[in-house]
């Protein structure tokens, strides 16, 4: 389950916006490995053409709890 998302690098955009266009969502479930939750986060955010490169990190792990930063 996602504990935290937080965004860095997108200097002109409110953090809130951009999770939300990413379809992301604190609470969400995601299976690791496997599954394409963060690929298909990654394809959202490329098809509004607002950032040249856009990556999804996993920062912390716990259990079933996993914390992500998404570098816009």
């Amino acid at each position: 389950m996602i504990e935290d998302i937080k965004v860095t690098g997108a200097k002109y955009f409110d953090p809130a916006i951009v999770i939300s266009v990413s379809g992301l969502a604190v609470g969400d479930e995601v299976t690791l490995p496997g599954g394409d939750v963060f690929a298909k986060a990654i394809n959202r955010l490329w098809q509004q053409k607002l950032f040249s490169a856009v990556n999804i990190y996993i920062t912390k792990l716990e259990g079933r709890a996993i914390w992500i930063e998404i570098v816009a």
